[in-house]
């Protein structure tokens, strides 16, 4: 186990390196380990979507979310948050200085062509 976790932190680097952002997806969640957030190569910290949904109105628990954002932007990541599906939940992680977001507020999955008519119209 050891001799796959140092290769693939080896091959993280490398991508970096050559200039490709590294994200470590959904976190808080699953198999995410805080030990390793100082070991990993990585760019970009996803805040899982279970943080993040819940939030419909003021004085919903947002304790967890705050402090992952405290976390993640001390150790200079950039982060993003998925499952964005109100404007509330949207405008709590602005004013939380999240730095990404994906979800339902912004848009629904969509193919490539769509995707660029989506980018052309937002200018």
């Amino acid at each position: 186990m050891a001799t796959n976790s140092n290769r693939a932190v080896q091959q993280l680097a490398r991508l970096r390196g050559a200039g490709i952002d590294v994200a470590l997806d959904d976190f808080g969640s699953g198999y995410s380990n805080l030990s390793y957030l100082d070991r990993i190569p990585a760019d970009v910290l996803k805040v899982d979507q279970s943080f993040v949904r819940p939030l419909r109105e003021s004085g919903d628990d947002d304790f967890l979310l705050r402090q992952i954002l405290l976390l993640a932007k001390g150790m200079g990541f950039r982060v993003c948050a998925e499952g964005v599906e109100t404007k509330y939940a949207h405008d709590l992680l602005r004013d939380l200085g999240c730095d990404e977001a994906q979800g339902y507020l912004i848009s629904r999955p969509m193919s490539e062509a769509a995707f660029r008519a989506w980018l052309v119209a937002r200018g």
